[in-house]
């Protein structure tokens, strides 16, 4: 109702929705309706659209339960009719382009204050940090099974899961069961999610699905090399094996492996701590705000120059 009502009040030139399902399909509907450019942000990638939209978390289009070709084909051409369309990835705009999306489409994974999220000189309260909701398809299963393998080489190995979700009791009792309690820390939701990342070491990602993972760029803003699942749109940022790790069969064995090349060579890991910064900061607040105004005006935004008397 506030939607609408600013929307009909304000008249603006572009009415907005993060998410398909269901801002997204509103800002498209309500946009028509006051004479503006419909813009589409699609957070969460292809699956905001393939069979209906029911693998995501969203609580209405989740209830489908299984692949709804219909519903799917019906989200499509909401999406075709979108004037303007914000992806994290190229592998989700090459999607777009084959499901026949012929409006813009502009990759903007980023918009971080890139002096929030910085390196700081301390010494590292954990070895590993990951950060993000704790749900299924994050598999921070599989980042618990890990930690017990490294755990045989490492018996001191250190880790914070900062976030909440459905499956938190789940895998708080998945690392009790793995004798873990002393190893994994989980912090629950946090607002200074920076002053978490700075104290770690090593992020770790062992998702089923992503875009691009905002939480993975905070963390390499903040130094830290990262092991992550090759999956979705992450190799757009990650280089492996230069600014972190690609993990492709995302087995524990895999993950563990490539986490300790990183902890037991301190010269490697300052490399690619200093490369994930670099890559990083391609993210940051100063280039993305740059992309939106040439997006939304048509035109870079003009420095405005000041002289001192």
């Amino acid at each position: 109702m506030m939607f609408t009502w600013l929307a009909l009040k304000d008249r603006p030139q572009v009415v907005g929705g993060f998410h398909l399902l269901l801002n997204g399909l509103f800002a498209i509907l309500l946009a028509r309706l006051v004479g503006a450019r419909s813009l589409y942000i699609c957070g969460g990638g292809e699956r905001e659209l393939v069979g209906g939209g029911y693998m995501t978390e969203n609580r209405i289009f989740k209830r489908i339960g299984k692949s709804d070709t219909i519903i799917e084909r019906q989200l499509l051409s909401a999406v075709r009719c979108c004037d303007l369309n914000i992806v994290m990835g190229s592998k989700t705009k090459n999607f777009f382009v084959e499901q026949g999306v012929s409006s813009a489409i502009h990759i903007i994974p980023g918009g971080f204050d890139e002096l929030r999220f910085q390196p700081i000189q301390v010494a590292p309260e954990a070895d590993l940090i990951t950060l993000g909701r704790l749900s299924k398809v994050k598999r921070i299963d599989l980042l618990l099974e890990a930690i017990s393998l490294l755990r045989m080489s490492r018996p001191s190995i250190s880790t914070v899961i900062v976030g909440d979700g459905p499956e938190k009791t789940a895998l708080e009792q998945k690392a009790k069961a793995l004798c873990l309690e002393d190893q994994v820390h989980f912090a629950g939701h946090q607002d200074s999610v920076e002053q978490w990342l700075c104290k770690a070491k090593v992020f770790v990602l062992c998702s089923d699905s992503e875009g691009v993972s905002q939480a993975m760029i905070q963390a390499m803003l903040c130094g830290l090399p990262v092991v992550v699942s090759h999956v979705g749109d992450l190799a757009d940022v990650v280089v492996d094996g230069v600014n972190g790790f690609l993990v492709a069969d995302r087995t524990p064995v895999n993950f563990a492996e490539r986490i300790e090349l990183l902890l037991k060579n301190p010269k490697r890991w300052a490399t690619m701590s200093y490369a994930a910064r670099k890559t990083a900061e391609q993210y940051g607040m100063a280039i993305s705000s740059q992309k939106w105004d040439v997006i939304l005006t048509g035109r870079p935004r003009k420095r405005i120059e000041t002289k001192c008397n």
